[in-house]
């Protein structure tokens, strides 16, 4: 099995765990459209694995996200 390879955050310079996944997600977007091979891909994909790691290490985080979600589709379809 090969290994993954993720990127490490500074963690001090996030006030919370959710900003540090939004980071993440924000690398994965911003090299997601690199061609493959690249550098840029090749980090785009490291953010991937690190969220895929991320979401493992934290459901609690991944809950409160699509508990989000859920609320705002709900104010949009006007449920709320």
């Amino acid at each position: 099995m090969a290994s993954e390879t993720l990127i490490v955050l500074d963690t001090d310079i996030f006030e919370t765990l959710e900003d540090q996944r939004s980071e993440l997600c924000s690398i994965a977007r911003h090299y997601g459209s690199e061609f493959p091979g690249s550098k840029g891909h090749a980090k785009a994909v490291a953010a991937e694995n690190t969220i895929k790691a991320f979401d493992i290490a934290h459901p609690e985080i991944v809950a409160a996200i699509n508990a989000a979600k859920d609320a705002a589709k709900a104010v949009k379809a006007g449920w709320i």
